[in-house]
């Protein structure tokens, strides 16, 4: 990962940074810990972070707005539910609760249900207040199979005209022998939105050279 400078440009105590990742920054957690080894240089009150999933977070001095499948899946028939605030709570202990795909299994099928849930289901009154407050001027986003994550992505970009950066850690598009005809309708969908992502991404990062390449 080259220097913070990349990713928020010059005067970065003056620059207000957003994660958008699947998972919460976290001590001890994978993505959670690369991506806190990062930014940890930063203020704090010039970080934010989006995530999807039903963590709370661990790492205090930062503000977290997060949304899980269930807040999706309350928010069909109440909009306030999809999503919150989320604090530091049970002494900086990552509290972990089912995910839609942990609870009925991930598979194709369960993947494009969730696309689909996701689709109009992430935007909310709260959270665009929670962003339009910030008025983010960098977006770190940790890139994954998520389709809908790359849409946010855009959509926070578009909105407050900020300096992108995007982070892919495994291979999610590459073709694979025992692929369904939906696994590739959904691969496709992720090469789509990552290139449509990279065009208004200023910095490109991968865990190697090969899989950048590739």
């Amino acid at each position: 990962m080259s220097s913070i400078e990349n990713l928020i440009g010059k005067d970065i105590d003056k620059k207000r940074l957003l994660v958008i990742s699947n998972n919460v920054l976290s001590t001890t957690k994978n993505n959670g810990k690369t991506v806190l080894s990062y930014i940890d240089v930063l203020p704090k009150n010039n970080v934010r972070q989006l995530y999807f999933s039903a963590e709370h977070p661990e790492v205090p001095g930062y503000e977290y707005f997060c949304i899980s499948d269930k807040n999706v899946i309350k928010g069909i028939l109440n909009p306030l539910a999809r999503g919150k605030r989320c604090l530091v709570r049970n002494g900086g202990k990552i509290e972990r609760t089912q995910s839609l795909k942990a609870t009925v299994g991930k598979n194709a099928l369960t993947r494009a249900i969730r696309e689909i849930l996701w689709m109009n289901g992430w935007k909310s009154r709260q959270l665009i207040n929670w962003l339009d407050e910030f008025k983010p001027m960098a977006v770190f986003f940790v890139a994954g199979d998520s389709i809908f994550a790359y849409s946010i992505y855009r959509f926070v970009l578009t909105r407050y005209d900020a300096i992108g950066s995007l982070y892919i850690t495994d291979d999610y598009i590459m073709p694979r022998k025992d692929n369904s005809f939906l696994d590739e309708f959904l691969r496709r969908k992720i090469i789509k939105n990552i290139d449509e992502s990279l065009k208004m991404t200023k910095n490109f990062y991968t865990i190697s050279t090969p899989m950048k390449i590739a």
